[in-house]
């Protein structure tokens, strides 16, 4: 599978970092793959002709989705934005299931496979330590899955 997919700053990767080390105090399941955004993916070759500049994100509620536990932004226009440039670049009968073109669940993944239990246990014992908080994505990557690789990188630069 190829996905287009948002990366983070390091002041914003470190604040998931220290949300994924609590949830590893529980379960002993570390997540590899670098914190992210999906916004499209599909089964084709994806390539962005037009690159977005970075932005500020607002990071507002931490959740379970499925085995997961995950923290989900605000989508305001500029992440909308990104959302609306990568999609542009799939055909709708090529994309994953889970991110349908023209649908929308935008979510950073810190921790997943995780049984009930587990998910019960961390969610309780963290959902108390997380106050609502503000990133930046600073760069936007097409990468294939399984193995993780990036295949094209693109550097974001300064919005107006």
């Amino acid at each position: 599978m190829i996905c287009i997919s948002l990366y983070f700053d390091e002041q914003t990767n470190e604040r998931f970092s220290r949300l994924s080390k609590k949830i590893q105090e529980f379960t002993n399941v570390s997540y590899e793959i670098p914190y992210h955004i999906t916004l499209c993916a599909g089964y084709q070759n994806l390539k962005l002709d037009s690159v977005f500049s970075s932005f500020d994100i607002e990071f507002v509620s931490l959740g379970i989705l499925n085995n997961s536990i995950c923290v989900f932004p605000i989508i305001d226009a500029s992440l909308y934005n990104a959302y609306k440039v990568a999609q542009d670049t799939i055909d709708e009968q090529n994309c994953n299931r889970y991110y349908p073109k023209g649908k929308i669940f935008s979510h950073v993944t810190l921790c997943k496979h995780l049984t009930s239990k587990q998910l019960s246990d961390v969610f309780l014992a963290i959902q108390n330590n997380f106050k609502p908080f503000k990133g930046k994505v600073v760069r936007c990557s097409i990468t294939q899955t399984n193995p993780y690789q990036e295949l094209n990188i693109y550097k974001l630069k300064e919005g107006d």
